[in-house]
């Protein structure tokens, strides 16, 4: 039976929950995934060490659970730009676009990215799943050929990381040839996949609530 105690400290511990990821977004900014240490993160969220072994084993667990709330925030910023988007290779590239550039104009998603490594790559957050929507509906529909879902979600998805990895270390690829090499890899032919790449998109605008604009305003 739900009581009010019960509800009571459920909110307790999901707003004491939402106060270690946003310490952990905001010490990340500021001093990167590598420097940052428990004690920096249960200092800021004004909690104690064993309050953090209450809800994450290891830091890697909080760095993951702030990523995964970070890549839902972009994933319905994207998905509520391209509701009228009909096509789902232009989805892709746009979809592509506007996540390489928030990147850009985000360091802290490519400081987590880098950080995490492969083990970022994960399928338990929005953005894997509005990729797999898309890649299916482009099998379905014929705009993508001799390609199965798994392989084309791995292939974009470890790209995603390698080029949040060398945004991280100042190397900037082209994200127009980034676009182009995925889509053909998705067996769109080489014209189409060039003129699907050639408009960049603008990058999202954050929420002010949200962790991208706590992590952009700590890094100021």
């Amino acid at each position: 039976m739900i009581t009010h105690r019960s509800r009571v400290a459920d909110k307790r511990r999901a707003r004491t929950k939402s106060q270690l990821i946003e310490a952990a977004v905001t010490i990340v900014a500021q001093k990167g995934v590598e420097a940052t240490t428990i004690d920096d993160v249960t200092n800021m969220a004004k909690v104690s060490r064993g309050t953090f072994y209450n809800y994450f084993r290891l830091l890697p667990d909080l760095f993951e659970a702030a990523r995964t709330e970070i890549s839902t925030e972009i994933a319905r910023l994207i998905e509520a730009r391209l509701a009228s988007e009909p096509d789902p290779a232009v989805r892709l590239a746009r979809g592509l676009s506007i996540f390489l550039e928030t990147s850009r104009a985000y360091p802290l998603i490519g400081s987590f990215s880098a950080g995490l490594g492969r083990e970022s790559l994960g399928d338990q957050n929005l953005i894997h799943d509005l990729l797999a929507r898309t890649i299916a509906q482009g099998i379905e529909t014929g705009r993508f050929t001799d390609v199965s879902l798994m392989f084309a979600i791995d292939m974009i998805s470890a790209t995603m990381l390698a080029v949040c990895s060398r945004d991280s270390a100042g190397d900037r690829p082209d994200p127009r040839q980034i676009i182009v090499v995925l889509l053909r890899g998705l067996g769109v032919d080489h014209q189409t996949a060039l003129a699907l790449a050639s408009n960049k998109e603008d990058p999202l605008t954050i929420a002010p609530h949200g962790l991208l604009a706590a992590g952009a305003r700590a890094a100021s």
